[in-house]
């Protein structure tokens, strides 16, 4: 790292043919890469270059070393059986939230120093958890081969994981039945996960919201139950628009399935991409400010929508409701935000944040613009 900060183009060829780990990143989650980029040394840049674009470029939560299987989930006897197999797994959410392992030994200052692991057991140590009527369990889908980041050295063949949804339990007795283990908070915790452990950890999360917020059908307001393994609810009013096969005028019916709600975020950039437009909410940690973001409205497409988030070109009307603060930052401000070393302590979101990913690419792409 010290070597790409200061140019020194040999150290850097040392360091390389000498195997050096070129994954490694700093706290701030950047690679050698980024800081030659950060710090404008061009020729350890170019050096460098190759490994960074070899790096796979997924987002956080959108990873998933699963294969999801869509075809089985309406087979509820192929479900129950595989529940039962030697080769499911099964992870537990309390109020849509994971529960992660930690060395129970450990200190509550270690503990925020460890990964947390998502607590996963076999059926076996899990049965009477389930529910008879089988809705409190949902299908996340089969491990696969590329997910040995976290299954290192075991065969993950039709290894198949589950969610089971322990929301009825008080939190006291979940860590009571299994000592060692706590609920992780949505943000920051979830963050902290594994790659793998995060984007199924999102996974069930969203489906299990999704079913805690709709109980009744919103059509008839008769009550539904789970089906296809988690990703849908049906109605149990036999009559119900929602089952009847013939589309209705204006098209045919989806509040059984998962709702998605789409979101954007966009960096704003000058015209002469040498700042970029930074906002903060109130509920932002102090000195943390990020992207420009918000949900698409109907009949929006995604640049419509970004454009909604600000005001005609380098104008922004701020909603002091929601908007504290918004401002315009050089490339040497976000730059030093990333590194968390600005001398008036304002920084980004962490390096698994789509905001932070946003910034540094567009600190890449203009690295040595003149």
């Amino acid at each position: 790292m010290l070597a790409a900060k200061e140019g020194d183009t040999d150290a850097v060829h040392l360091l390389l043919e000498k195997g050096a780990k070129t994954t490694l990143v700093t706290g701030s989650g950047h690679s050698a890469y980024d800081i030659a980029i950060f710090w404008k040394k061009e020729n350890c840049a170019k050096i460098l270059k190759p490994i960074h674009d070899a790096l796979p470029k997924e987002n956080f939560f959108s990873y998933s070393g699963i294969q999801r299987n869509a075809r089985k989930r309406h087979n509820l006897e192929w479900m129950r059986e595989a529940t039962m197999s030697d080769a499911a797994e099964f992870i537990l959410m309390h109020n849509a939230q994971p529960l992660v392992a930690y060395d129970s030994t450990l200190s509550p200052k270690a503990k925020i120093r460890q990964r947390p692991l998502l607590f996963n057991k076999p059926y076996t140590e899990v049965h009477h958890l389930i529910k008879e009527s089988f809705d409190n369990v949902i299908y996340l889908g089969s491990w696969t081969q590329d997910a040995s980041e976290r299954k290192k050295g075991e065969s993950l063949a039709e290894r198949n994981v589950f969610a089971i949804d322990i929301s009825d339990m008080r939190e006291t007795e979940v860590k009571e039945l299994y000592p060692g283990t706590e609920v992780l908070n949505v943000f920051p915790g979830l963050l902290r996960l594994g790659v793998a452990d995060a984007g199924i950890a999102a996974q069930a999360r969203s489906l299990l919201d999704w079913h805690s917020k709709y109980p009744y059908c919103p059509c008839c307001g008769s009550k539904t139950t789970i089906a296809n393994a988690g990703y849908k609810r049906i109605c149990t009013n036999k009559s119900c628009l929602t089952n009847q096969e013939t589309k209705q005028e204006g098209g045919k019916i989806n509040t059984p399935y998962p709702r998605v709600d789409p979101t954007v975020i966009c960096n704003i950039v000058s015209r002469d991409n040498r700042y970029s437009l930074l906002a903060r909410q109130k509920s932002f940690p102090g000195g943390m400010y990020s992207c420009l973001a918000g949900f698409v409205e109907p009949g929006e497409s995604v640049e419509q929508a970004c454009k909604r988030e600000i005001f005609e070109e380098v104008g922004l009307i701020v909603n002091h409701d929601e908007i504290e603060d918004a401002r315009w930052f050089t490339r040497e401000d976000v730059v030093l935000m990333l590194m968390q070393l600005h001398p008036d302590r304002l920084f980004l979101p962490p390096q698994k944040a789509i905001a932070n990913r946003l910034l540094t690419e567009w600190l890449i792409k203009t690295a040595f613009i003149q």
